[in-house]
């Protein structure tokens, strides 16, 4: 069965708790897990059937809408590529979080799981690493479209460009995380109404995925990000046609 929609971006903004919220529809299905089929090589030589074949199985009760999330996808252009390949009509879903903070939600993920020495997670550090060396490497590469990169996700407008050369506008929903966690039935009534259902008078809230930080901010980390990120912000409010006062 073909997806009718995924969910591909951003990291660290609310798209774990989305999925909690479509599968709430009795229309929607949403996978449960990444499923990384567009982005890793080894998922994708198994081929298309193999990907729809496992996603109609773990669609145990046969919604009608089906769809995925893989929030890498967005920072991955060969992704991009290959989504439009398969399904060039596809909805697109793309959950954006103030760029400071969601840097360094990632950074203090990458930390905590690195201390625990968990052999399967792909984006392992040195614990010991900062923030500001962090920036320091980001900003230096050459080649940014890999797992490890931070700094480079934040670019948000870059990212959307590249999706608009193969989707058309209309295909893509861009949902601000901020304003989705302080209004979910509004913003899920939204979603439900691209996705070409009804809306719900009523949803259970769930935000998941709620991590501690054990890391502390420094001011002058935070100030750094907000000045690499302005320019892209910029240009990302003028696209959108409104400013988003919760990143400023």
């Amino acid at each position: 069965m073909k997806p009718n929609y995924i969910i591909i971006g951003v990291q660290k903004s609310a798209t774990t708790s989305a999925i909690s919220y479509l599968n709430q529809h009795p229309d929607i299905f949403c996978n449960w897990g990444e499923l990384h089929f567009f982005d890793l090589n080894k998922h994708y030589k198994n081929g298309i059937n193999w990907y729809e074949t496992k996603l109609a199985k773990n669609n145990k009760y046969k919604k009608k809408i089906i769809g995925v999330k893989t929030p890498f996808y967005i920072f991955s252009k060969k992704s991009i590529d290959r989504i439009h390949k398969h399904y060039p009509n596809i909805k697109l879903l793309i959950f954006l979080r103030d760029p400071v903070t969601r840097a360094f939600s990632q950074y203090n993920h990458m930390v905590q799981e690195s201390e625990k020495n968990d052999t399967g997670f792909r984006m392992k550090i040195n614990p010991k690493t900062t923030l500001k060396q962090i920036i320091d490497k980001d900003l230096k590469r050459k080649i940014i479209s890999k797992q490890r990169t931070i700094i480079q996700r934040g670019f948000y407008i870059d990212q959307i460009n590249y999706v608009l050369t193969k989707f058309p506008r209309n295909n893509i929903k861009i949902i601000i995380a901020e304003w989705y966690k302080q209004n979910p039935l509004k913003w899920n009534n939204e979603i439900y109404k691209f996705l070409g259902t009804f809306p719900l008078k009523k949803i259970k809230t769930e935000m998941q995925h709620v991590r501690q930080y054990h890391i502390e901010q420094k001011q002058s980390d935070m100030k750094r990000l907000i000045k690499i990120y302005k320019p892209y912000n910029e240009k990302l409010f003028k696209f959108l046609g409104y400013r988003i006062k919760e990143w400023m």
